[in-house]
């Protein structure tokens, strides 16, 4: 499979795991809609001055842990990799098709408070258990 297919599987889960650590070092994760992800990296988003974003500031690597189980079978992915915030322009299409938007920002404001986030560079691994197959897979856009 090509990259762009690993990154398709990614985008069409959405919701996924991202793990982060916190000024203690210890491990925090939590949900977060993957809004893009192409050959260009994986765009998201969140709001400045909440624990995932400071968590990020101080320390840019990330791991994102997504599943899905649907006709082809079980299907997970997980990404380490770095990320930086990038042009507000993203978010369009970030939030263009995020199931969850409108439940955790609710009105236009909270929205307009948002930043786009690109994990710009990272490896990854892809496990199909219906398939049994297993591979790996790099990206990196600067």
């Amino acid at each position: 499979m090509a990259l762009q297919d690993y990154m398709t599987i990614l985008e069409n889960i959405g919701a996924a795991v991202f793990a982060t650590v916190d000024s203690e070092g210890k491990p925090r994760t939590r949900f977060a809609n993957v809004g893009v992800a192409n050959e260009n990296g994986i765009f998201f988003m969140t709001k400045p001055g909440n624990e995932f974003y400071t968590q990020l500031q101080a320390n840019e690597h990330v791991s994102i842990s997504a599943m899905s189980n649907d006709e082809n079978g079980i299907q997970a992915i997980t990404v380490d990799g770095k990320v930086r915030e990038v042009d507000q322009s993203y978010l369009e299409d970030i939030l263009k098709d995020n199931p969850y938007v409108k439940d955790v920002y609710p009105d236009e404001e909270d929205r307009k408070s948002v930043v786009a986030l690109q994990v710009y560079e990272g490896s990854g691994f892809y496990m199909n258990l219906k398939e049994h197959k297993n591979d790996t897979f790099e990206f990196s856009a600067e």
